[in-house]
């Protein structure tokens, strides 16, 4: 199962695995002529590139298209994903909307064409930190003691503190 930390902030789209990070501008357009590319619904849609919506992140066609390119750039056809997804902390304290933030990715499947050809990923597992949390977990052995982080986003600033990587 390949591990994927994905936060779809709203000016940056950040992308970890244990093997390497990507990160892109949270925009979208319909371009035919685009280099980097997901096709929804026969839409051809650029990545990085188009109008940002800083609006909700729950019905965001935005976000949900820069995490599913995100997958789709960092798996091969049929892979299984074990998903990490992060949220603002001031979203992510909401209970309700955090689990269903996760719901809208758990147990799924994608299927998506992009500049690298046709793939499918099925998210097995969906699991939501608040932003910043991703980081340190994928690093908690280098860092097994008490650890501050500072998370500055393009909208907000998150800090938390993690003793033994809690």
């Amino acid at each position: 199962m390949k591990l994927i930390c994905v936060n779809a902030g709203f000016y940056n789209t950040k992308i970890k695995t244990l093997e390497r990070e990507d990160i892109y501008e949270s925009k979208v357009q319909t371009n035919d002529d685009a280099s980097r590319y997901i096709i929804d619904n026969d839409i051809k849609y650029e990545i990085g590139e188009g109008k940002r919506d800083i609006n909700s992140k729950f019905d965001n066609n935005v976000h949900m298209l820069c995490t599913n390119y995100g997958i789709l750039k960092h798996t091969k056809h049929f892979d299984v994903v074990n998903l990490m997804l992060a949220l603002p902390m001031n979203i992510y304290l909401n209970r309700e909307f955090r689990e269903e933030y996760r719901k809208k990715f758990a147990d799924k499947t994608i299927s998506y064409t992009t500049e690298s050809g046709f793939k499918t990923a099925i998210i097995k597992n969906a699991t939501v930190y608040m932003e910043g949390a991703a980081a340190m977990l994928l690093y908690q052995q280098q860092f097994p003691d008490t650890v501050g982080l500072i998370d500055i986003g393009g909208n907000t600033v998150n800090c938390a503190v993690f003793r033994n990587g809690r």
